[in-house]
């Protein structure tokens, strides 16, 4: 009798050590094609914030801003822009903002947030941008045709960025 209670027990222990959820997607998997995808889709369509001023790029994952690999943005190197590790960045004395030790540059810091895979070939992604003071985050659509991609723009989420205003960093 106590053996079937400690089996029925360790089998509702290991059934709620799963995510409970079909689309969960770890972590680690923000940095395969969809992430990738979504990535690019951020660079093409953000505003042109302080156009003087030149940009490096710094990628970051999750609600907490996680850094992702060198390895992750190395495979954007097309762009040809500058990417930097959220690992090695330094806050600003004065303006509390995330820099560059190396040239002291804020980086436009680009968020994959949040990803859930809703079929083989699509994901719903939360994902956002932020230069200085001004940031923007938005809910997305990502569908893979082959090796296509779409991205459907669903709405704001969060953000001070106004376009068509001065944005001033």
């Amino acid at each position: 009798m106590n053996r079937s209670v400690l089996h029925l027990l360790a089998l509702f222990l290991l059934a709620a050590c799963g995510s409970g959820d079909p689309g969960f997607v770890r972590l680690g998997d923000y940095e395969g094609p969809a992430g990738e995808a979504m990535v690019r889709h951020l660079i093409k369509n953000l505003p042109e914030l302080a156009p003087s001023v030149p940009k490096e790029y710094c990628v970051v994952e999750a609600k907490d801003m996680r850094s992702t690999s060198m390895e992750f943005v190395e495979r954007m190197r097309d762009l040809k822009l500058s990417f930097v590790s959220a690992d090695s960045m330094d806050t600003h004395r004065e303006t509390a903002l995330p820099v560059n030790p190396k040239n002291g540059l804020s980086p436009v810091i680009l968020q994959l947030a949040h990803m859930h895979k809703v079929d083989e070939n699509t994901w719903d992604v939360e994902a956002g941008w932020a230069y200085k003071r001004i940031f923007e985050r938005r809910n997305y659509r990502l569908k893979q045709n082959g090796k296509a991609w779409t991205v459907e723009d669903l709405g704001k989420v969060d953000g001070n960025y106004v376009p068509g205003q001065a944005n001033t960093p």
